[in-house]
């Protein structure tokens, strides 16, 4: 799951309330062209992941045993196999693909020989590789795992990533010591495992895990490239990915972390891994349209609008990454989206990430992986069971799930299961669409209008020629600008949080312009002999305060001798004038001696992109491998309109048609969600169907 630690992004535009353009009464188009095949059906986009890994060592306490013995409630310890009632229903959803080790510190805190060898010597680790590898092959599922990058020094990491692949893929030879463990674990032959990822958000760092560590792009190259030639040596067939930034699937393309992935690592590697969490924000306040803050969770209406719009968003971003990946690289990596959800987080008043609109949302996000112009290799749905967004909670500790409980998401991904053949086909889908103001804070753009408004500048500022200082110096830190234009601070046994305002930039572009105001810079920390690196680092805040408008962004953690290019992007309020510069120093309860410097500050006014309205209908189709069934699935992502629809099939002499649909009381519904038709007939007539897609729903269409 993606969680920020550098980078702080809190600004809302004005809410805005629910703007549908076009119900039943506007026609809507679906061509299915059964002779037109574009593509194979890639099963591995129906992947999940399991949450396996110790938390010992974390600033949050113990361990939590669920992750050592039964990877979240997959494994039985007892009876050395799967929990039946859970390993059933993950069959009817048809696992493409099951990720080993889960998210965040797990994958950043586990050393994979812990996992293996006699159960007895094992301690709590109950559920290892060997009982992974089995539950994969007791689910048809690939598997894909996550090389962990921060669990040893990093000069011995590239040791342990060969040892895991020799352990997994290695004969059991003399040279192949790993592999001779393997064997006399009782597991002669080798797994063939294909798919590994090297680490997961790790320009995040290792998260909560103590010590904190976190790479630099340069140090993560580094990584990467000795570690890829480590485990190619062993296995030169293994597929790896490596990890672009996981800010929200829309922070800036062209970060250093990616450009040095890009021209350094790239050649190397198999794919590029991102986790499009889209809206993403649990911070629980919006703007009116009168601009007041109002303290609450956004409507519902809002919220759940957000997830609508968020679909077209992350499928622009992913052409966009594969015009930057080309450009930069110059190969065309397909994306590992090993992780991807919504991430709205928060209990009350409702659990928004179980909800109808969430779940729709992801399937629809589904179609998009399925295209064959996405590019996409795999991508596994944060996440299957238990924990913070299992869409299946079981009762852990009894050997059948006991009491299994099914969220929204389930029934989705199980009329994907049920409804999907061997080739996609050619479709073509047109009818209404909807208007969304935006959700900055939440990280949705504004879909309005037709066609894509692209950001462009608006002005730079002459940010040294601005600078005051004085709010600095007033707290008796030692601050300055040379002739060669480095600014530098030298703290002193420094301590606590304080933030200084160094300058206001005004905007002179109309008030209502929607835009961003992008920061960058290079900086670098020299800490005093003996002492420790601090969380220093620059901000943007509304020029009107943060108190008045809680909207700012910000870099904190500079944290490298050398000097390094760091950036934020500030979502302004269309009624933001300006900006002010702020620096950021958060040691916390640590005590910081050394001096900040920073050199090419830079403040850029910049338009804020713009998709178009987003469409109301979307849906993909596919034909069995006899060629007797197309298969079609619609999404209508209205809240309260039904789409009437005329489907023409062209290319395939059909001759009758059933519908199954999944939906429930509306898209903010978290209860009373399920499969309400199921085989029904329609009227087909001439090769067409005239069909009315009702609201919030996923309907598959089955012609023979």
């Amino acid at each position: 799951m993606i969680q920020h630690h550098s980078l702080l992004t809190v600004a809302l535009l004005f809410f805005a309330p629910l703007l549908v353009q076009g119900a039943d009464d506007v026609d809507a188009r679906i061509v299915v062209h059964g002779d037109q095949i574009i593509g194979k059906v890639n099963r591995l986009v129906f992947g999940f992941g399991t949450e396996v890994g110790r938390t010992a060592g974390f600033e949050n306490g113990p361990n939590q045993l669920a992750f050592l013995t039964s990877g979240g409630g997959f494994w039985d310890p007892v009876a050395g196999a799967p929990v039946s009632g859970v390993l059933n229903k993950a069959l009817a959803v048809k696992v493409g693909a099951l990720r080993f080790t889960g998210d965040g510190s797990l994958a950043n805190n586990l050393d994979w020989r812990e996992t293996v060898g006699p159960i007895a010597e094992r301690g709590d680790w109950k559920f290892g590789l060997d009982e992974y590898m089995e539950l994969c092959r007791k689910l048809g599922a690939e598997p894909i795992i996550t090389v962990s990058d921060y669990v040893l020094p990093a000069k011995e990491l590239p040791a342990l990533a060969a040892g895991l692949v020799e352990y997994l893929n290695a004969p059991a030879t003399p040279n192949h010591p790993w592999a001779v463990k393997r064997k006399q674990w009782g597991h002669p032959e080798p797994y063939g495992v294909k798919w590994f990822e090297l680490g997961n958000e790790s320009d995040n760092g290792n998260f909560n895990v103590i010590p904190h560590r976190k790479y630099s792009p340069a140090q993560y190259v580094s990584y990467a490239k000795t570690t890829i030639a480590a485990m190619r040596a062993v296995d030169p067939t293994v597929k790896i990915g490596v990890v672009f930034s996981t800010v929200p699937v829309d922070g800036d393309l062209h970060s250093e972390w990616n450009k040095a992935i890009l021209h350094e690592a790239a050649a190397a590697a198999d794919f590029v891994i991102i986790h499009p969490y889209i809206p993403n924000t649990d911070f629980r306040s919006y703007y009116d349209a009168s601009g007041a803050v109002k303290k609450q969770i956004p409507p519902a209406d809002f919220v759940m609008q957000a997830c609508m719009a968020s679909d077209q968003q992350v499928e622009y971003f992913i052409h966009k990454y594969q015009e930057m990946i080309r450009h930069e690289s110059g190969r065309d990596l397909p994306f590992g989206v090993t992780e991807y959800n919504m991430l709205l987080l928060g209990e009350q008043p409702e659990t928004y990430r179980f909800s109808l609109g969430a779940a729709l949302e992801s399937a629809d996000l589904v179609r998009i992986f399925l295209d064959p112009g996405s590019h996409v290799a795999l991508a596994n749905y944060w996440q299957f069971l238990n924990g913070y967004f299992g869409m299946v909670r079981s009762e852990m500790g009894k050997s059948d799930g006991g009491n299994i409980e099914l969220h929204p998401a389930y029934y989705f991904f199980h009329l994907w299961a049920e409804h999907l053949g061997d080739r996609l086909v050619q479709t073509e889908t047109s009818g209404p669409t909807a208007t969304y103001e935006g959700w900055p804070l939440a990280r949705v753009y504004p879909a309005i209008g037709s066609v894509v408004q692209e950001p462009h500048s608006l002005g730079t500022f002459d940010v040294n020629g601005r600078l005051d200082l004085s709010t600095v110096k007033a707290a008796h830190i030692p601050a300055a600008l040379s002739p060669e234009g480095v600014l530098g601070f030298d703290l002193d046994h420094f301590t606590g949080k304080q933030y200084f305002s160094m300058g206001s930039f005004v905007s002179t572009s109309p008030r209502g312009t929607l835009s961003n105001y992008l920061l960058t810079f290079e900086g670098r920390y020299i800490p005093a002999p003996g002492t420790e690196f601090g969380s220093v680092g620059l901000g943007l805040v509304d020029l009107r305060g943060w108190d008045a408008t809680q909207s700012g962004a910000g870099v904190i953690g500079v944290n490298s001798r050398n000097w390094e290019k760091y950036s934020c992007d500030l979502d302004a309020l269309s009624t933001a004038p300006g900006v002010t510069l702020v620096g950021r120093f958060e040691p916390g309860d640590v005590t910081i001696t050394g001096r900040f410097e920073v050199r090419n500050l830079k403040i850029e006014h910049v338009s804020k992109l713009t998709l178009p309205a987003y469409p109301l209908l979307t849906s993909i189709s596919s034909i069995s491998a006899d060629k007797k069934t197309l298969h079609l699935i619609v999404f209508n992502k209205s809240a309260e309109k039904a789409i009437s629809t005329t489907v023409s099939i062209a290319g395939f002499p059909a001759t009758s048609a059933r519908v199954w649909e999944v939906n429930g009381p509306s898209l903010a519904s978290v209860a009373d969600v399920k499969e309400v038709l199921s085989g029904g007939p329609v009227r087909l007539k001439d090769n067409l169907i005239q069909y009315s897609f009702p609201p919030h729903s996923m309907t598959a269409i089955d012609i023979k």
